[in-house]
C-alpha cells in the first residue's frame, strides 16, 4: 500500500510539472501576444495620427473643405482605434485565459502538498501502530511465559506435596 501510495505521489508530482510548466509557456504566449498587439496597435494609431495631420494640412493648403475631411479622417480613426480596442480586449482576454490556467495550476500543486501532508502523517500513524502491536505482543508473551512458569512452580508443589 506505502508503495502504491509513493507511485500515485510521483505520478501527481510529474503531473503537477507538467501543468506548472504548460501554464508558463501559456503565460509567456499571452504576454508576446499582448505586446504584439500593443506594438501594432501603436504603429497603426501613429500612422493614422499621420495620416490625419497630412490630410489636414491638405485641407488647408488646398482650400478644401476643412470640415468634411476632418470629418472624414475623425471617422476613420475612431473606426480604426476600435478595431484596436477589439484587438487589445481579444488579447487581454487570451492573457486572462492563460492567468486562469496558471491559477489552476497552483491550486493542483497546494492540493498535492497537502497529500505529501496526509502521506507523511499516515505513515507515521502506520509506524507508531505497528510498534504499539510489537509492544503488546511482547507484553502477551511475558504475561504467558509468567503464567507457564508459576503453573509449573504449582504442578512441582503438588508433585512434592504428593510425593511426600
Amino acid at each position: 500500500a506505502t508503495s502504491d501510495q509513493e507511485a500515485h505521489q510521483k505520478q501527481a508530482e510529474k503531473e503537477a510539472e507538467k501543468g506548472k510548466n504548460r501554464a508558463a509557456e501559456n503565460a509567456e504566449e499571452a504576454k508576446h501576444g499582448v505586446l504584439e498587439t500593443a506594438k501594432d496597435a501603436a504603429a497603426f494609431v501613429q500612422e493614422k495620427v499621420s495620416q490625419g495631420i497630412t490630410a489636414v494640412q491638405n485641407t488647408f493648403n488646398t482650400g478644401a473643405s476643412t470640415d468634411r475631411q476632418a470629418n472624414n479622417t475623425k471617422d476613420e480613426m475612431k473606426d480604426q482605434a476600435s478595431e484596436g480596442k477589439h484587438k487589445l480586449e481579444n488579447r487581454a482576454n487570451e492573457a486572462k485565459k492563460t492567468a486562469e490556467v496558471k491559477m489552476a495550476t497552483s491550486d493542483q500543486e497546494a492540493q498535492q502538498k497537502q497529500a505529501e501532508k496526509d502521506a507523511e502523517k499516515g505513515k507515521n500513524r502506520v509506524a507508531e501502530n505497528a510498534e504499539e502491536a510489537k509492544n503488546k505482543v511482547v507484553e502477551t508473551a511475558k504475561d504467558g511465559t509468567r503464567a507457564v512458569g508459576e503453573g509449573l512452580e504449582k504442578a512441582k508443589e503438588q508433585a512434592t506435596k504428593a510425593g511426600a
